[in-house]
């Protein structure tokens, strides 16, 4: 069984990170060229999506929150206190937040999901690798049938064996 670190884990490569880094800074830069009260979270939602290319769990979340501080940092740098008076537009940052961590944890499941599924799928070419060789080295012939009594594989031993 494998016990190492899994691929989520690791350090994901600089310039796919670099990715989601433009896509929020992008979504500042509109944040600025924007008046109060647009919803425009998008570029922070496709900043989060853009981590399945990343390949990296915590680079989902840390873009997640990353985009949470931006989204409201970015409100406050371009209207200044001023937009937090307007109910509209504290609204509209609020459903962008609720946006951004939805998508974030179905990227955050799905890239956990792909990493199970990769390491099953090493451990059934393991056990398959095993079976092979123990088969391949029993002195007894080993044949598996089908549900209508079909031979689907049959191992004879080698002669003198």
């Amino acid at each position: 069984m494998n016990t190492g670190p899994t691929d989520l884990h690791h350090a994901p490569s600089v310039h796919r990170v670099w990715v989601a880094v433009v896509l929020c800074v992008a979504g500042v830069a509109i944040d600025f060229a924007t008046p109060l009260g647009v919803a425009d979270a998008l570029f922070y939602v496709i900043a989060v999506i853009a981590c399945l290319w990343v390949r990296s769990a915590r680079t989902v979340l840390y873009t997640a929150l990353a985009s949470t501080v931006l989204l409201f940092s970015g409100l406050w740098l371009a209207h200044g206190w001023e937009a937090f008076e307007h109910g509209f537009a504290l609204l509209n940052r609020s459903l962008g937040i609720i946006t951004i961590w939805i998508v974030a944890m179905l990227v955050w499941r799905h890239l956990r999901l792909d990493e199970l599924l990769r390491s099953r799928e090493r451990m059934l070419h393991e056990n398959e690798m095993r079976l092979r060789f123990v088969a391949q080295y029993s002195p007894c012939d080993i044949s598996v049938q089908d549900a209508e009594l079909r031979y689907v594989w049959v191992i004879r031993p080698p002669p003198g064996a």
